[in-house]
């Protein structure tokens, strides 16, 4: 194992529920998102394996380093969202004002 991986027997109470709350928000993120997400672990060169149901690895061997550029991205994702649905409200009213 890579020293800057992490195993379940090594995380912390707060470091397991932090990779928890990362993996139950990735599986909510759309395909773009996900394709996103996939790039910045192929980039870390993070093992996963793949088939035909997906790409899978272990959030609990992730590094401190991409635990913290994944919650940026989803964070960046989030935020996204809320962007966008302020965007349709707004076009939305503008529609019935006009």
């Amino acid at each position: 194992m890579n020293p800057s991986e992490k195993s379940l027997q090594t995380l912390t109470q707060d470091e397991y529920e932090q990779r928890k709350k990362i993996w139950e928000t990735i599986k909510t993120l759309n395909k773009s998102e996900q394709e996103e997400l996939f790039k910045i672990l192929k980039f870390s060169n993070v093992e996963y394996t793949e088939n035909t149901n997906g790409i899978f690895f272990d959030v609990a061997k992730l590094s401190d380093t991409i635990i913290q550029k994944l919650t940026k991205f989803l964070a960046f994702c989030a935020q996204n969202r809320v962007d966008f649905e302020e965007r349709d409200k707004t076009m939305e009213h503008l529609r019935h004002t006009s």
